[in-house]
């Protein structure tokens, strides 16, 4: 590792890389590169979410051909959530085995073969077998895009990279409740799935030829890993070249550590809660509106898009916002932690306060804003479990990412048996949203227990710089 006195040195005395390329030309490259690997990033992540949300909004449509009510629904996200949780870590571990690179295209096929399968069967069984396979495929997605994050990214710039992966998300979610809840008027909902699932297929062909799991890998950056190359580099340089030369300094020792920290178990639990709270949009909420307020299915998926939408712009905002703090304050617990807090109380109150709106268009309305709140605390997790998990961050973010698959084995089921239970006059349907605003104040009191100038990845990173 190069100390700060060897790289002013550096620096001075040389403006030309080994490579034979200026530090300028270099920066000027890997800046362009790093734009197409989010590009690349956020189009897989995107394809992701379109073929997991669609059935959110095909849900009623499936029940009335398959003649399934709301709870064996509830089983299919189950089913999905069950495969998500149980190869969270298997799929971060393949991306350090296989590569970032392979790894993500040979996922994006095969949950693509899955969602075309979806539209294929026609048994209750069935359906769950094919959407258990989806969760399998799909469990690997975040821990590989959060490791090629670490990859290509410095400290400073995580908040807005990881920003754009969860705007992708949203984009992918609005596109899977908005573009579906039209074509169903005009298709059936099997040409859907089976017409999404292509799209995935040829762009996991696409993404293989065009993206590179490290910036060495990209020859026209005229990087390389060699100790006089890394002497000679900017600092910039030296910070991403020297993430790659460490990765295989990474052991067991490390990772045992991170997984003993109070952090990592605060993370971890935040993470159910939070997904347990975002869950509804992806899953019932269309179902709700549409019940509680005697609504068509088509207006109750584009008042859910709103919801959709402004987590989009909250993630762009909270990655600008964290990554803006870190460099005013150098201090993690402000831009990770105290925003994180602040987000997800505010998520909680307005989405409480949804439940004495006088319209549905208010209730909409409250809903999107406490999203884009929400929205804000995506790219605090991310930022967190990278800074957490270090050269290990495609396993560790695997982990946590496990806690945020549990809502959707455990709460599903049970959201659709209320959703039963208050359509038979047995309830309130204030009580779907208060549930889902207490689990984001839980999330938030967890962030209290995070301490990001701790861990063992801290630790390990001041010692080296």
């Amino acid at each position: 590792m190069v100390d700060s006195s060897q790289r002013s040195s550096a620096e001075s005395n040389s403006t030309i890389s080994r490579s034979g390329l200026p530090h300028e030309t270099q920066a000027s490259r890997l800046q362009w590169a790093r734009l197409g690997v989010l590009g690349i990033l956020g189009v897989t992540v995107a394809i992701a979410y379109l073929t997991r949300h669609c059935m959110a909004v095909a849900n009623t449509t499936m029940q009335s051909e398959l003649q399934f009510n709301n709870e064996q629904f509830g089983y299919l996200y189950s089913a999905f959530s069950m495969g998500y949780l149980i190869c969270q870590v298997p799929g971060g571990w393949l991306g350090q085995r296989l590569g970032t690179r392979s790894s993500l295209a040979l996922l994006c096929c095969i949950w693509s073969m899955m969602t075309l399968a979806t539209g294929l069967v026609t048994s209750l069984t069935a359906l769950i077998v094919a959407r258990l396979g989806f969760g399998f495929a799909q469990a690997g997605l975040i821990p590989n895009q959060a490791q090629v994050i670490h990859d290509w990214f410095a400290e400073t710039s995580r908040g807005s990279a990881s920003a754009v992966i969860v705007t992708a998300m949203s984009v992918g979610g609005f596109g899977a409740l908005w573009l579906t809840a039209r074509l169903l008027n005009v298709c059936h909902w099997r040409t859907l799935f089976i017409s999404y699932g292509m799209i995935g297929i040829v762009w996991s062909i696409l993404m293989f030829l065009l993206f590179r799991s490290q910036p060495q890998q990209v020859t026209w950056l005229g990087l390389s890993t060699s100790p006089e190359s890394i002497e000679s580099a900017s600092p910039e340089l030296i910070e991403t070249e020297a993430r790659q030369t460490s990765r295989s300094q990474a052991g067991w020792e490390t990772f045992w550590s991170i997984l003993r920290s109070v952090s990592f178990w605060a993370l971890f639990t935040q993470m159910i809660f939070k997904a347990a709270g975002y869950n509804l949009l992806v899953t019932f909420l269309p179902t709700y509106l549409e019940l509680a307020h005697q609504i068509s299915a088509t207006r109750a998926g584009e008042l859910t898009s709103w919801s959709l939408i402004a987590v989009v712009i909250g993630s762009l905002f909270g990655g600008w916002l964290i990554d803006r703090l870190q460099r005013l304050t150098g201090s993690r617990k402000i831009s990770r932690v105290g925003v994180a807090v602040v987000s997800l109380v505010s998520t909680a109150v307005l989405m409480g306060v949804s439940c004495y709106a006088q319209s549905v268009e208010q209730v909409a309305m409250l809903i999107a804003a406490s999203s884009i709140m929400m929205g804000i605390a995506g790219p605090c997790a991310w930022a967190a479990t990278i800074d957490v998990g270090g050269q290990n961050t495609a396993v560790v973010m695997g982990f946590l990412n496990m806690g945020g698959a549990i809502p959707g084995i455990i709460i599903s089921p049970l959201v659709g048996r209320l959703i039963d239970s208050i359509k038979a006059g047995h309830g309130n349907w204030n009580w779907v949203i208060l549930v889902h605003a207490l689990f984001y104040l839980i999330a938030a009191g967890c962030w209290l227990l995070v301490n990001l100038e701790s861990t063992p990845q801290a630790r390990e990173t001041t010692n080296a710089v």
